[in-house]
């Protein structure tokens, strides 16, 4: 019982932050254009930069946390 509940809830959220992913990945991705005011060296400061990493390392953990909670599932 156990087991078949931690399946759906890794699986939700393993679809959930894949979904988050490519959201992320086209949406909050900044585009050359706007970061050409900022020097190449200094593009990491950039805010739209910030929230695209800070978010894309969030669906990225999600991802990971999930996988590893199907992969434990499926050895017991």
């Amino acid at each position: 019982m156990l087991k078949e509940i931690l399946i759906a809830i890794s699986g939700f959220l393993l679809v959930a932050s894949l979904v988050a992913h490519v959201f992320i990945r086209a949406k909050l991705k900044p585009q050359a254009d706007d970061l050409d005011d900022y020097y190449h060296e200094f593009e990491d400061d950039h805010p739209k930069v910030l929230k695209y990493e800070k978010y894309s390392k969030i669906a990225s953990g999600i991802t990971a946390v999930s996988l590893l909670i199907l992969f434990a599932c499926a050895v017991l």
